[in-house]
């Protein structure tokens, strides 16, 4: 999760620095940064462009493995006889 919200920041502060804000919250995030990405009037060059854009698959590539090992720790749990009950 870590990893997750740090390349969302790290997003949000390359879009500062060419005068476009993202609000917070990952759920925004998923909703700002495509927009961002497919307008090409604004003010983000072609390199930087390609750069977040790499970022924002990255974003989506942890967002499936992080559903994927929340899916794989309860399974885990129920099956491992060290893990507590309470």
């Amino acid at each position: 999760m870590s990893q997750c919200t740090g390349l969302i920041n790290q997003v949000r502060g390359f879009l500062l620095e060419f005068g476009i804000a993202c609000r917070q919250g990952t759920g925004v995030f998923r909703m700002d940064v495509p927009r961002v990405l497919g307008d090409e009037k604004n003010e983000v060059p072609p390199s930087m462009r390609g750069l977040l854009t790499g970022l924002w698959n990255d974003f989506k590539l942890l967002e499936i493995r992080i559903e994927e090992l929340s899916k794989q720790i309860p399974r885990s749990v129920q099956y491992s006889d060290t893990a507590d009950d309470s």
